[in-house]
């Protein structure tokens, strides 16, 4: 591989040719758009990889943006708005919780409700694949050492706006961020592991 065609990592470079042989044995009949994002391809998450590159365009040299057209893989405004979102919170979550832990603080969030209101990711445009991506990349993010302290206290989840819109706020379309395996539930249903002596969590 070349550190000339692609220089943002060997890794990108590594799911690109996976990406590209993919495209090739299907004959350049490839629709990105409905790959699901579970697909993995000569040991890469293919799936996830290609989501995320057309919804970081922005962030891409021009050199990467011509090797992704090249193979058929665009840019989807939708899925850069979402991934925008999805990463404006986890990141000032991280930041915050690490600055407060390297001073012996509570991080702001912590100290600043004693019961966290519950937080909604609505998403909306991205089509059902775009939208098992975003999910399946706030639920990672969710993961990490320093964010996943507010998610165990802040009962969050994601839903699509068609979803709620189709079954309103009892309907059972929120998938929550804390475990993967969780099926959608309903807004009632995303209880607040406050502790005992607070009482249970506030709408």
């Amino acid at each position: 591989m070349s550190s000339g065609w692609a220089p943002r990592s060997i890794a990108w470079q590594r799911a690109y040719v996976a990406a590209r042989t993919w495209w090739h044995e299907a004959d350049g009949r490839v629709d990105w758009s409905a790959l699901a994002a579970e697909t993995v391809f000569e040991g890469e998450q293919l799936g996830h990889w290609v989501a995320a590159q057309r919804g970081a365009f922005a962030d891409l040299g021009q050199e990467q943006e011509g090797l992704l057209v090249a193979i058929g893989v665009e840019e989807d405004p939708a899925l850069a708005q979402a991934a925008a979102a999805t990463e404006t919170l986890p990141v000032g979550i991280r930041a915050g919780t690490i600055a407060a832990e390297q001073e012996g603080r509570v991080p702001l969030w912590g100290r600043r409700y004693v019961r966290f209101p519950r937080l909604l990711f609505a998403l909306t445009g991205t089509g059902r694949v775009g939208f098992d991506n975003r999910v399946d990349e706030l639920q990672l993010h969710a993961r990490d050492r320093h964010v996943a302290k507010m998610p165990r206290a802040v009962p969050a989840a994601a839903a699509s706006l068609e979803g709620l819109q189709q079954y309103g706020p009892s309907g059972e379309v929120r998938y929550p961020l804390v475990d993967r395996r969780a099926e959608p539930a309903g807004f009632d249903e995303l209880t607040c592991p406050a502790p005992a002596d607070r009482g249970p969590c506030a709408p």
